[in-house]
């Protein structure tokens, strides 16, 4: 980049990094999901599945979190990773927190993993639902938002 101050010609070199990611904002699963390994997921708020749904998570899966994002599962989860080809969960931050220590080693990037057992209950309008809070009676339909932790 060249720019001009006081009458003098500056250089400055920027450097830049990314990688080609799936990015999610928020997603619920109302059905069997699988989460290849192809590319990176970028998650900002949430991912989550409902009861019904068995999510499968490939083999060498990685996931970028942003802050505060979270990842909540009600259903069952089918974890393939391997020692060879392990299923990733971090930070959205590559960079250093400060010099010689990456944001991986700095607690509280993001706000975690959560696996519930959960029993959803079929009752019509006013059905108990896994994604609202406790003892509230539930009308929405299948798009509402989830009960995540933030």
């Amino acid at each position: 980049m060249f720019f001009l101050s006081n009458g003098n010609q500056r250089v400055l070199q920027l450097e830049a990094y990314g990688q080609d990611v799936t990015l999610i904002d928020s997603l619920v699963v109302y059905a069997d999901y699988t989460f290849s390994a192809e590319k990176p997921y970028m998650i900002r708020h949430y991912i989550a599945s409902a009861p019904e749904a068995t999510v499968t998570i490939e083999k060498g899966a990685r996931f970028y979190m942003h802050k505060d994002a979270s990842a909540v599962f009600y259903g069952p989860v089918k974890a393939l990773g391997t020692t060879d080809e392990p299923i990733e969960f971090s930070g959205d931050r590559l960079d250093d927190y400060v010099a010689g220590i990456p944001y991986l080693y700095v607690p509280g990037q993001w706000a975690g993993i959560y696996l519930y057992r959960t029993i959803w209950l079929l009752t019509g309008i006013g059905k108990t639902c896994a994604f609202c809070p406790p003892s509230t009676a539930c009308s929405a339909t299948a798009s509402h938002t989830p009960n995540v932790p933030r």
